[in-house]
């Protein structure tokens, strides 16, 4: 009945709207709607034939109870919540602007590294911009020389000549040793108290690369330690070839490793293995967090 009735209801608004559209046509031809009476013979009108109103019966079969499960139900019982879910999230803001956290990030980093000072690590301006930038590429496999001349050592790679063509001169190592050393001393806790405290800076800078979109930046940070980890520790001769002004290994299958790989291997495999020993215990904690 009620549906029968909005029917009526909009019946009778749509009438009156034509009515009214012809009463203003009317007058605009100057006719008189009241000049002449006209008779109007009545009209009988039958009464209206309506199906009585039922309700669906609801039958809820023993074997099979889905039928009459509303989509609310079946999520509900698909999937729930969880309280972690439903906790507010907290995002730190930082505490500096990126413009100007150069100062800022020096005094973090000295304590971090304290092996490092004096060495020209944090002397170049943007100093977070260039670490991640930095981590970035490693991760990518491949960095750029702008973005890794102030981790080049201090002299050049020393090769022994021999019979068999020229070689790796094993002292070379260990230009490496007191930047390695460094690295392989900082405090794991210190380090992720870093992380915690900088990460919405990083998170700045992270958002100028167009993969920013793709993963996070903790997933950054486990890619560009799992391109270490993946990199040979090779404690053979390493034979090289001269071409022009530079060195590259004899050894196909070495020059056709990452340049991450290339540039471990040229630590030589001692700091090899202590970087990637630490960088374990670094990914461990990464993890916890991803968790």
């Amino acid at each position: 009945m009620m549906r029968i009735s909005i029917g009526l209801g909009v019946l009778v608004v749509v009438l009156l709207g034509f009515l009214l559209k012809d009463d203003e046509l009317l007058k605009d031809k100057g006719v008189d709607l009241m000049a002449e009476p006209v008779k109007i013979d009545p009209v009988k009108v039958s009464p209206l034939l309506t199906e009585p109103e039922t309700k669906p019966e609801l039958f809820v079969s023993e074997s099979d109870t889905s039928k009459n499960k509303s989509p609310v139900d079946e999520v509900g019982e698909e999937w729930q919540a969880s309280d972690k879910m439903l906790a507010p999230v907290l995002i730190k803001p930082p505490l500096i602007a990126l413009a100007d956290s150069d100062d800022f990030i020096r005094a973090a980093l000295a304590p971090l590294f304290p092996g490092l000072n004096g060495m020209g690590f944090w002397e170049p301006e943007n100093v977070l911009q260039r670490w991640v930038t930095l981590i970035n590429e490693v991760a990518d496999g491949h960095v750029l020389f702008k973005h890794r001349w102030f981790l080049t050592a201090n002299s050049s790679f020393p090769v022994i000549e021999t019979e068999n063509g020229l070689l790796l001169d094993p002292e070379g190592y260990h230009r490496f040793d007191q930047m390695v050393a460094a690295f392989t001393d900082a405090d794991i806790d210190t380090a992720m108290v870093f992380l915690n405290e900088n990460k919405a800076l990083m998170e700045i800078v992270f958002q100028q690369f167009s993969h920013s979109d793709v993963f996070t930046l903790n997933k950054l940070f486990l890619k560009s330690i799992d391109m270490v980890l993946a990199a040979p520790i090779i404690t053979d001769d390493m034979l090289v070839i001269k071409k022009m002004d530079r060195y590259y290994f004899a050894n196909p299958d070495i020059e056709g490793l990452s340049g991450i790989a290339k540039q471990m291997i040229r630590l030589g495999p001692n700091n090899t293995r202590s970087i990637q020993d630490k960088l374990k215990l670094f990914k461990a904690r990464l993890l916890e967090l991803a968790r």
